[in-house]
């Protein structure tokens, strides 16, 4: 390829599109699984390269990558499932790639929620002490920083309280990053559900079909409520 040649890449839209658009890659080096940020028409949308760019586009009529973005890169595996899980529920590329990627959100840094904690000082002889506020400082007594939600969850103080002890230096308000509100999945982990003996012949079933490490279909005909996620999960947890 001449410096005088673009670069191409194909990026796939987090959209329900049917596939692919081509894009100019300027200087990025950009691998395939990369999230990256490209215009598409008025809008700025997040896309996954998924390749190198097939040629079709005329060089003038070629737009640039914007960025890529600091996340990590989807793998060639996940790319592949996509790929097949679009073609065989008969969706768009896009809308199964979105479900892959969580969309913008997912990839974007969480906002610092505001926290507090009892300044090093300590509280100084003229600060003024309700019943509320000393149940704010006792929540607070560990030294560590609190998100503002769970002091208000655990005292009663509202925001507006918070803030003023901060003001008659009570307290110190600091940005705390937020925490995951979600543990890792645990594959060991015991059923929610005592499962009766049909749920039990049916996750036999499919933990028979997993290990037997090719494609089958399986289909649990119940009602709402009865407990046919926790079955199929017991699947999941196998593989």
């Amino acid at each position: 390829m001449s410096a005088d040649t673009p670069r191409r890449v194909s990026v796939q839209p987090l959209l329900p599109l049917p596939g692919p658009y081509e894009y100019r890659d300027d200087g990025n080096a950009l691998e395939a699984g990369e999230i990256v940020e490209i215009p598409l028409g008025p809008r700025q949308v997040v896309g996954v390269v998924v390749g190198e760019g097939p040629g079709v586009v005329a060089a003038h009529q070629l737009k640039p990558v914007l960025r890529r973005l600091d996340a990590p890169p989807v793998p060639a595996v996940s790319r592949a499932f996509a790929d097949w899980v679009a073609a065989y529920t008969l969706a768009s590329p896009g809308a199964v790639m979105k479900m892959v990627v969580g969309g913008r959100d997912a990839i974007r840094p969480p906002a610092p929620v505001p926290a507090f904690r009892i300044r090093d000082a300590g509280v100084g002889p003229a600060a003024k002490l309700t019943a509320l506020r000393s149940r704010v400082l006792a929540c607070l007594e560990d030294g560590e920083a609190h998100a503002a939600a769970d002091i208000s969850a655990a005292t009663g103080a509202s925001a507006a309280v918070l803030r003023a002890m901060a003001a008659a230096g009570l307290l110190e308000r600091i940005a705390m990053p937020v925490r995951p509100r979600i543990d890792l999945p645990d594959p060991d982990r015991a059923p929610v559900v005592a499962f009766n003996p049909a749920q039990r012949r049916a996750v036999g079933h499919l933990i028979a079909a997993v290990r037997q490490d090719r494609f089958s279909v399986t289909v649990i005909d119940g009602v709402t409520g009865s407990g046919k996620t926790d079955v199929y999960l017991e699947a999941v947890a196998e593989v």
